[in-house]
C-alpha cells in the first residue's frame, strides 16, 4: 500500500535539471514545487530535497537557507526522514525558514513545520494535516476483458486492499488502521515540530483542515504573515545588522574568539536582537545547538580558558610594546622585544584556530554519524521490501559512508526493477495502454497525507 498525504490528482513536471538549491547572495532558497513522492520523475522527490538541504548546509556564502513551498503535499514513504534533517540542519548548523504565497498543505506542511520559522502569504493554503486513501476494484474491467486473475499469498492481510477484488470490510478495516497510524505519526510530528499539546493540534490544527495565511497563524500553524519579498528583506537586513554589531565586539570577546572558545552567550545576545519581528511581536530566537555539540563546546571552553586569559596578555603587551617602538628613541632591543612578542601572538592564534578545527571535526563526525542512522534505517525499509534478511548493524558499522551509500543504492536500485509498478500517475497510463502488472504489496494506489 502507498500512502499519500495531498491531493491525489496534483502533479508537476520539474523543469529541467539539477538541484532545488538556487544561491542569492547569503540566502539559499530551495523550491519545493507540486507534489512530492519518494522517489518518480514526475514529481518533486525527497532525495531531491535532502540533496539541496546538504549543499546548502555545506555552502560557507550560504546564512540562511529558505524553503520556498508551493505544493499540495505527497508520499508518506520517506516525508519524515526529510523534515527531521530539516529541523536538525536548523538547529545544528544554520537557520532554516520556510514560506508559501500558494500551497503549503499535508505534506508539504510536515516539512515546513520542521522549519525553525514558518511564514506565509495572507493568501496562502496551509494546513490539511490528514490522511487520504483511495482504492481501485478493477475486478469488473477484468471481467469485461475476458481476464480472470488467481491471487495467491501466504498471510492473512496479505492482499488487503488488492485491486482484483471488491473491498471486503475486514480489508478495509486493515487499510483504516494503517491509515490511523499515520494520521497520529503526522499529528506527533506537528505537535513536536510546532511546540503544541497533541489535543491542541488535533482539536485546532489536524482533522484535514486548510487554513489561510491568517487563520494558520491564529491556530499557531505558522509565525508570520508575511510576502517572499518581505521574507527575503528581513533575512537580508538581519545579515547586515549581524555583521555590523560583530565589529563592534568588546577587546576582551575578540580575544576569546582569538583563542578559539565558543562564546554561547554573546551568540545568543546578538540573535536576540535579530529576530524577525512582525506586528511589533517579538519572535523566540533559533534553537540552541544539538546536546552533544553543546558539550563539545562547553568541554572546549574549560580546557581552553586559561589560553584566552594569555591571549589577552600577550596581546595586551604586543600593543604597549607597539606603542613604544613607534618612538624614534627606542632601542634595538625594545625593537627585539616587540618581534617576539609578535610572533607569540601569532603562535596564540594558531593554536586557537587548531582548537576551532577540532570542535569542528567534532561535530562534522556527529552530523555524519545520525546521516548513517538515517541511511541505516532506509536500507533496512528496502531489505523488507525485497524479502531480504536484513543486514547485521555491527556489519553496516565497519563499512566507509562511501561504501554504504553504495550499498544502499544497489538496494534501491533493486528494489525499482522489482516493483517498476507504482504511483498514481503510472496506474494511469497502465489504465489507458496495457493491463496492470500485478506487484507485491501494490494493494492501495493512491493513499496521501
Amino acid at each position: 500500500m502507498e500512502l499519500w498525504l495531498g491531493e491525489q490528482t496534483a502533479f508537476l513536471l520539474n523543469q529541467g535539471e539539477g538541484s532545488l538549491l538556487n544561491v542569492q547572495g547569503n540566502l539559499g532558497f530551495i523550491d519545493i514545487q507540486g507534489s512530492l513522492s519518494n522517489n518518480s520523475w514526475l514529481d518533486t522527490t525527497y532525495t531531491d530535497i535532502r540533496n539541496a538541504l546538504v549543499a546548502a548546509a555545506n555552502d560557507p556564502a550560504v546564512e540562511h537557507i529558505v524553503l520556498n513551498m508551493d505544493s499540495p503535499g505527497g508520499a508518506v514513504s520517506g516525508l519524515f526522514d526529510v523534515a527531521q534533517l530539516v529541523r536538525y540542519v536548523n538547529d545544528n548548523v544554520k537557520p532554516v525558514v520556510a514560506h508559501t504565497s500558494g500551497k503549503m498543505t499535508s505534506a508539504a506542511y510536515a516539512i515546513g513545520a520542521a522549519a525553525g520559522k514558518v511564514y506565509a502569504s495572507a493568501s496562502a493554503s496551509l494546513g490539511s494535516v490528514g490522511v487520504v486513501g483511495v482504492h481501485f476494484d478493477m475486478s469488473k474491467y477484468y471481467e469485461q476483458e475476458g481476464i480472470v486473475p488467481t491471487v495467491l499469498y501466504a498471510g492473512e492481510e496479505k492482499t488487503a486492499g488488492n485491486p482484483y477484488e471488491p473491498l471486503s470490510d475486514k480489508a478495509k478495516a486493515v487499510l483504516q488502521k494503517q491509515m490511523d497510524s499515520s494520521y497520529q505519526i503526522f499529528i506527533d510530528h506537528v505537535a513536536e515540530m510546532r511546540n503544541r499539546p497533541q489535543d491542541e493540534v488535533k482539536r485546532n490544527m489536524a482533522e484535514g483542515r486548510v487554513f489561510t495565511g491568517q487563520e494558520a497563524m491564529n491556530y499557531g500553524l505558522i509565525d508570520g504573515v508575511m510576502s517572499l519579498d518581505n521574507l527575503v528583506h528581513k533575512l537580508i537586513q538581519s545579515t547586515q545588522e549581524r555583521k555590523t554589531v560583530a565589529k563592534r565586539l568588546p577587546a576582551h570577546t575578540v580575544a576569546a574568539i582569538a583563542a578559539g572558545i565558543p562564546v554561547d552567550a554573546a551568540v545568543e545576545q546578538l540573535d536576540s536582537r535579530l529576530e524577525i519581528h512582525h506586528d511589533n511581536e517579538t519572535e523566540k530566537t533559533a534553537p540552541t545547538p544539538s546536546e552533544e555539540v553543546a558539550q563539545v563546546a562547553q568541554a572546549a571552553q574549560a580546557a581552553q580558558a586559561a589560553q584566552a586569559a594569555q591571549v589577552a596578555q600577550v596581546a595586551q603587551a604586543a600593543a604597549q610594546a607597539a606603542a613604544q617602538a613607534t618612538i624614534p628613541e627606542a632601542s634595538m632591543a625594545d625593537r627585539l622585544q616587540v618581534l617576539l612578542e609578535t610572533k607569540l601572538l601569532e603562535l596564540a592564534e594558531l593554536k586557537a584556530e587548531n582548537s576551532r578545527l577540532k570542535t569542528d571535526n567534532v561535530q562534522f563526525q556527529a552530523n555524519e554519524s545520525l546521516l548513517r542512522d538515517v541511511v541505516h534505517a532506509r536500507m533496512n525499509h528496502l531489505e523488507v521490501a525485497l524479502r531480504c534478511a536484513p543486514t547485521d548493524r555491527t556489519l553496516l558499522a565497519g563499512l566507509s559512508t562511501g561504501v554504504l551509500l553504495a550499498q544502499h543504492n544497489s538496494l534501491q536500485t533493486r528494489l525499482e526493477q522489482a516493483y517498476p509498478v507504482g504511483g498514481v500517475s503510472k496506474l494511469a497510463s497502465t489504465h489507458q495502454e496495457d493491463h496492470p502488472v500485478a506487484g507485491d504489496a501494490t494493494l492501495m494506489k493512491a493513499v496521501t497525507f
